[in-house]
């Protein structure tokens, strides 16, 4: 009888963990969503000097346009966008923020009017990627996001405020709002 009760103890025990660590099922009624208790976790961000938000502002702004390009799907667009992300990127004085970033450089430069929209993507993605681990790092603005589409398993940075938090997946042509905001 006591094997029995250990045994269900140690079941119950498992379960227990299993649900509260699965991700898919919470209790909210404690008056607090998952995100409040999952920030408290974030890594703090670095701050940067005036001079250097100056410069990755310039790039995230770039950025929105070579991502408003890619929503619409103007070929032309996406490749002058592309250019004048990489010529910024350039600029940027912040060694490790420049570092990252120019590993993007190669695959925005294979960024083509005359390229498929899927290499495209696949090559805006990887950049992508190195914005959103950059603004996960430091103190750049509240206004951008990330977001991810699990359709696309991509990700992308999006100033929320200008698009007052609507999904503008850059892509699923089809299905431009797919994605979850992250930040």
């Amino acid at each position: 009888m006591k094997f029995i009760f250990i045994t269900l103890t140690f079941c119950l025990t498992m379960q227990t963990n299993y649900v509260y660590s699965s991700g898919d099922h919470h209790d909210h009624s404690h008056g607090h969503s998952h995100d409040q208790k999952t920030m408290a976790h974030k890594p703090k961000r670095k701050d940067l000097s005036s001079q250097e938000l100056k410069e990755i502002h310039t790039v995230f702004e770039l950025n929105e346009k070579l991502h408003q390009s890619f929503f619409n799907y103007d070929a032309k667009m996406v490749q002058k966008n592309a250019k004048l992300v990489v010529e910024a990127i350039s600029k940027i004085s912040n060694d490790p923020i420049r570092n990252m970033l120019m590993m993007s450089k190669p695959k925005l430069e294979k960024i083509k009017a005359t390229s498929k929209r899927e290499d495209n993507n696949k090559f805006y993605a990887f950049f992508s990627s190195h914005l959103v681990h950059i603004l996960k790092m430091y103190n750049i603005s509240k206004d951008y996001d990330e977001y991810y589409c699990s359709m696309a398993d991509k990700q992308w940075i999006q100033n929320s405020k200008k698009t007052h938090s609507k999904v503008k997946n850059p892509y699923m042509p089809t299905m431009k709002g797919c994605g979850t905001k992250k930040g």
